[in-house]
């Protein structure tokens, strides 16, 4: 369940803001590996964001950059969303990983 965003409540964005934030990945992240874990770095277009992470159809939990994803075997798809002050929502930065 998402709280209120700018969309849903106006008056919870500081000064208007509707502009959603954007999330990008800072490093090269391998398309294929037999690591268990691997390390994505990324960060957002807007300051003081704060970030979700998910492998698969997990449930997204709070994170930060680097997120250490936690990989099964298989083609893994882990999700990032960013949340600025007033709420938007970014889309989600997706990251296909395939482990042998």
């Amino acid at each position: 369940p998402v709280g209120p965003t700018c969309e849903t409540g106006p008056s919870r964005c500081p000064r208007g803001d509707k502009t959603r934030p954007a999330v990008k990945l800072t490093k090269k992240v391998p398309k294929k590996t037999k690591k268990k874990v691997v390390k994505i770095s990324f960060k957002s277009s807007e300051a003081g964001s704060t970030f979700t992470c998910r492998v698969g159809k997990a449930k997204a939990k709070k994170c930060r950059s680097p997120y250490k994803a936690k990989l099964k075997k298989g083609t893994n798809v882990v999700s990032i969303v960013a949340r600025d002050k007033a709420g938007n929502v970014s889309k989600p930065a997706k990251v296909k990983i395939r482990k042998k």
